[in-house]
């Protein structure tokens, strides 16, 4: 999955840097856990900037198939951020519900309506691109026929907010944007990250904890041999 295009990037950004303002104020000035999932390193370096405090912790497909639970049971993290993931999934309720199971609050971005291909139909790219959201109970409403409706997590939502994405080369016109969204949900059940008596389990959180830790650190180290990290 290659980075989009710097335009396409810097608009997406914005979108999540103002849904953040809408977090709660501890998750900003406290030491949490915060899980990017399948982060670009132009992402890792806006949620550093965002979450100074934070213990950053990422992840990819091969760590953690979202089609399944997280692989370290009872494992929890403050939030998860999801930032153009959701589009590659073709069950999103099963995607929501494992995401959720294991985070307090959870910052997704993702498409309402984009053409990432030629395909007269679909528009849909080459990559694994796979669904579209619609808000049917707020009237957002996509024309990716098959889309995804986020009104089956109305009692999770917590904010919502269309806007403009970065146009590309398959979008001829004005009346043919690209439509995005930002969203936070929350889940309910308000429980503590990596927290564990002892034991087995709380040495398998641990190791869980560092294995995304140092992925991250990876995306960062690529970044800096390629001169790209101030």
């Amino acid at each position: 999955m290659k980075p989009p295009p710097q335009h396409i990037v810097a608009t997406n950004h914005r979108a999540v840097a103002e849904t953040v303002t809408r977090l709660p104020r501890y998750l900003l000035e406290k030491r949490v856990d915060v899980l990017l999932l399948s982060p670009h390193l132009d992402d890792v370096r806006l949620v550093r900037t965002l979450f100074p405090l934070a213990r950053l912790h990422a992840s990819r497909a091969e760590f953690w198939n979202l089609y399944r639970p997280f692989p370290v049971r009872g494992a929890k993290f403050d939030l998860i951020i999801a930032s153009n993931v959701f589009h590659y999934s073709s069950d999103p309720a099963l995607w929501f519900n494992h995401v959720l199971d294991v985070t307090d609050w959870l910052l997704v971005q993702d498409l309402i309506a984009r053409r990432r291909s030629r395909s007269s139909g679909s528009g849909l790219g080459h990559d694994g691109d796979t669904m579209r959201y619609m808000y049917s109970r707020r009237g957002v409403y996509s024309d990716y026929i098959g889309a995804y409706d986020l009104s089956a997590l109305d009692d999770r939502m917590v904010y919502f907010t269309e806007y403009k994405g970065g146009v590309n080369e398959f979008h001829y016109s004005p009346e043919n944007t690209p439509r995005h969204f930002c969203a936070i949900l929350r889940n309910r059940t308000k429980k503590r990250v990596f927290e564990s008596p002892g034991g087995r389990t709380a040495w398998a959180r641990l190791i869980a904890c560092w294995k995304f830790r140092l992925l991250l650190w990876a995306i960062i180290a690529r970044g800096v041999a390629s001169g790209m990290l101030n």
